[in-house]
């Protein structure tokens, strides 16, 4: 009997792990697009700098921002789950903590170009 319920637990927990790397899978995209969205939002830093010109860079605060908020929604959303695979909550997280970092970038670029 024992070792039918620790073949049940095993298979929930396997059925678990499953499930968030599903998860991982089908929102790769969005961590795909944030990532090359803060791609181009450093070439607009390098354009801005070269031409000390601000304006390129006011738009990549709201970019940032919603940038921040859809990750930050995407490990509450699945937050339920219990189980939290080290190695994507420290990737997702990484890519929150560079879109928060470049926008303090271009906040420090922008007062620098104003002045």
């Amino acid at each position: 009997m024992g070792a039918i319920v620790a073949r049940q637990d095993n298979f929930h927990k396997t059925s678990l792990m499953g499930r968030l790397r599903h998860f991982v899978l089908l929102n790769a995209q969005k961590l795909c697009d944030t990532q090359h969205m803060m791609q181009q939002i450093l070439l607009s830093l390098v354009h801005a700098l070269y031409e000390g010109n601000p304006q390129p860079v006011f738009a990549n605060t709201e970019k940032l921002n919603d940038a921040v908020e859809e990750l930050r929604q995407l490990l509450d959303n699945h937050h339920d789950l219990k189980v939290v695979e080290t190695p994507i909550y420290g990737y997702v997280w990484l890519n929150m903590e560079t879109a928060h970092q470049l926008e303090l970038l271009s906040n420090l670029i922008c007062r620098a170009l104003r002045k």
